[in-house]
């Protein structure tokens, strides 16, 4: 449990470091938004519109720092800014165009009974058109006025119930209710309404009663488990095994998603378990209570070409001497996970904002090339009309000057060099070497700075160490390259994967996936990576990474290491 609440409160850390980059990268966006807001100035030429722009400044630099400062208070006034900050951003007055759909669902269990008319939090959200769906909250604001549909599903555990009651605003909409009080399993209620709401709406899923869990068991307690194929790999130190089958589980202790008994009541327990290593193999197996080792036992066949077998049989007692220790861990781990997923919330939140912002930043800077090429095209044409204006004077002297001793055909050959003259001043003019080009180049090459252990399914890869960012488009912080305009482009990435493993990856472009890879070295000894390379029209503000499918983790390490390097590129072709 002490390892548990560690690892908790390193990623705790690890995501108030992320949030702080975040929060710096939406600071600069609104700064560049704001330089760029700033009005263009005229200079005093009047054949041309020369334009001049702001430069950051040393009071700008601590000003920055400043509002960085004034930022590090608490986490709801970071919550209130985020509020605040994304109004401004996206006024309330606009609205979506297209369609508005969200889907959201809970990523783990509840921790406990929870209280009438607690809101609850879907906050894992892989579709969220429209942005009316927070995740923070779990509530839903109306983003335009119509007719929409909602549907809710809820599973109660056994021996347990949950009412839930769908709410416009404060008023009650619909009702559903799982129990599984009388039942030895879990019960499912799924809820759909059609209502008519108005922009602003809040609509959102709450208790209706208190929750009941499961009770506390009385009489035998027992339970037998066993896996259901044998290991796809090679396993690390200290990799808890699941026993993912449970045919007898009496008192509800044992938990297949994690592997772990949890104790329902003191006493003097007997535990055994038997384990089976492969030809040339070796298993090392311990019985933990909490952190402490209670029992060994080892397969082994390194010498053999025959499977070997091993049984461990434990008898221990005084279990409730832990019980103090683990109520505080396990409300240090509530606590965690709570402030976690506050952090997890804020953090999504500022990403949306600083996309968003790039996405303003990204018209401005279109709208003042336009200027820019505008202002150039003026300025041409008035050297052009004065430049040929003086030719067209310097031959009607020549004309006057000898028009005594000229013909009429002799003023027409005249008047023919002066055109010509002309054509040529036009075209010089048109092809200097002075004439400003506007440039838009976009490419990126990142790599993993380090090896990736059992990537999760629907994980993306944050290539943390961007070696070429010409644009500034792609983040080494969320692994993400945001399209600053519209064309083609080309990505590529690399993945590595370690003997004995396999790794599935994809090329994702907004929420959809474009092209997937599979590297595996299941049946080798060998490191082997897989490269793909892809072709893709993008619109301004479309977001490309690459992550494992939703529905395929990897097994193994994703290896990233001299000589061997997974990567991701990408760069505009037109």
């Amino acid at each position: 449990m002490y390892d548990i609440v560690t690892e908790i409160t390193l990623e705790n850390v690890d995501l108030k470091t992320r949030l702080k980059a975040v929060e710096d990268l939406v600071i600069d966006g609104k700064h560049c938004g704001n330089r760029q807001r700033e009005p263009l100035r005229e200079s005093g030429n009047s054949n041309a519109a020369q334009l001049t722009f702001p430069h950051r400044t040393n009071s700008s630099n601590n000003q920055r720092n400043k509002i960085i400062d004034e930022r590090k208070i608490t986490e709801s006034d970071i919550k209130n800014n985020i509020s605040l900050e994304r109004k401004r951003i996206v006024p309330p007055t606009s609205t979506p165009s297209g369609v508005i759909a969200f889907h959201a669902y809970i990523s783990k269990d509840s921790s406990g009974p929870l209280g009438a008319h607690h809101i609850l939090q879907f906050d894992v959200v892989p579709l969220n058109r429209g942005n009316g769906y927070n995740v923070f909250d779990g509530i839903f604001i109306v983003p335009a006025t119509g007719t929409y549909i909602f549907t809710w599903s809820i599973m109660s555990d056994a021996h347990g119930s949950v009412d839930t009651q769908l709410m416009k605003n404060a008023d009650i909409i619909g009702t559903r209710c799982a129990d599984s009080t009388t039942s030895t399993v879990w019960d499912f209620a799924t809820g759909t309404v059609v209502t008519d709401v108005n922009q602003g709406d809040h609509v959102y899923v709450r208790l209706g009663l208190d929750s009941v869990a499961s009770f506390t068991p009385k009489g035998v307690i027992a339970f037998h488990a066993y896996l259901s194929q044998d290991s796809p790999g090679p396993l690390p130190m200290h990799h808890i095994i699941q026993f993912d089958m449970v045919p007898v589980n009496k008192g509800y202790g044992y938990h297949a998603f994690d592997g772990i008994f949890d104790v329902p009541s003191s006493g003097t327990y007997v535990f055994t378990w038997s384990i089976m290593s492969d030809a040339k193999d070796v298993v090392s197996t311990e019985l933990m209570r909490n952190t402490d080792v209670l029992g060994s036992r080892m397969a082994g066949s390194v010498f053999s070409t025959e499977w070997d077998f091993a049984t461990g049989t434990v008898v221990t007692d005084k279990i409730s001497k832990m019980e103090d220790e683990n109520n505080y861990f396990e409300a240090s781990l509530t606590e965690l996970y709570a402030e976690n997923e506050q952090l997890k919330g804020m953090m999504n939140n500022l990403q949306d904002e600083n996309r968003t912002q790039k996405k303003i930043n990204s018209q401005l800077k279109l709208e003042i090339t336009h200027i820019k090429k505008s202002s150039l095209l003026q300025t041409d044409i008035s050297k052009t009309v004065v430049e040929t204006d003086g030719l067209l004077t310097d031959d009607y002297k020549s004309v006057k000057t000898n028009e005594t001793n000229s013909s009429t055909s002799g003023i027409q050959q005249r008047g023919t060099s002066v055109n010509n003259s002309a054509s040529t001043s036009y075209k010089r003019l048109l092809s200097t070497d002075t004439q400003p080009v506007v440039t838009n180049g976009v490419a990126f090459f990142a790599y993993l700075s380090k090896s990736e252990p059992n990537a999760g399914a629907h994980q993306t890869f944050v290539f943390d160490v961007d070696h070429t960012n010409i644009g500034g488009h792609y983040s080494h912080h969320t692994g993400v390259f945001s399209c600053p305009s519209h064309g083609v482009y080309v990505f590529s990435w690399s993945i590595y994967c370690y003997r004995g493993g396999y790794v599935y990856s994809e090329l994702v472009v907004n929420s959809s996936p474009v092209s997937g890879k599979f590297a595996g070295a299941g049946s080798v000894t060998n490191i082997l990576s897989s490269t793909d390379l892809a072709i893709v029209e993008l619109n301004a503000g479309d977001e490309v990474y690459i992550r494992t499918p939703p529905n395929h983790a990897a097994s193994g390490q994703v290896v990233s290491d001299l000589p061997y390097r997974s990567t991701f590129s990408g760069w505009k072709l037109f």
